[in-house]
């Protein structure tokens, strides 16, 4: 087994966890622009979750227990720099739910696969070999499902020069 080792399910959850806290740090340039440190400066209160977490939960859990508690501090924040900069800032965001929700129902195909294979898989270059799968597997499955919609394949194909996301 290489992917459902211990560390690496440590990793998957604290990768997931970081993605998922991506959002928020689209709000950095505005928290920045509007000169509100204080939006940062209360959000340590998740830091402050984070260490007590961690003292409670590695005695039990060892590295599974402060990934758990890392990664619930990270998607706690989130929704807290949404309404921190809704209340202080008076900006309200809409998210693409419909798109979040493709990627992921694009995405679970292919760590079925994963989780399936891993038993399977005997060197590194079977992992690269179904990493490729997994990423054309999800390729096939934007093409079907279609997680963009015109205007962001539009900002995508602009940033690249080329249109490649036309489906």
């Amino acid at each position: 087994k290489i992917l459902l080792t211990q560390n690496a399910k440590t990793g998957y959850f604290l990768i997931l966890s970081y993605y998922v806290s991506e959002i928020s740090y689209a709000l950095q340039p505005i928290i920045n622009l509007y000169e509100k440190p204080q939006i940062v400066l209360y959000s340590n209160i998740f830091s402050l979750y984070n260490l007590v977490l961690d003292i409670i939960l590695i005695k039990q859990y060892g590295i599974m227990g402060a990934a758990i508690a890392t990664g619930s501090a990270v998607v706690l924040s989130v929704p807290y720099y949404f309404v921190a900069c809704k209340k202080i800032i008076g900006i309200t965001f809409t998210l693409p739910f419909r798109s979040i929700l493709a990627t992921y129902i694009n995405i679970i195909p292919g760590i079925l696969l994963l989780i399936y294979i891993d038993s399977q898989l005997l060197n590194i270059y079977e992992l690269g070999i179904t990493a490729l799968i997994f990423v054309l597997l999800y390729l096939l499955l934007s093409y079907i499902n279609k997680p963009f919609n015109d205007y962001d394949r539009t900002i995508l194909n602009s940033s690249i020069g080329k249109d490649i996301f036309v489906f």
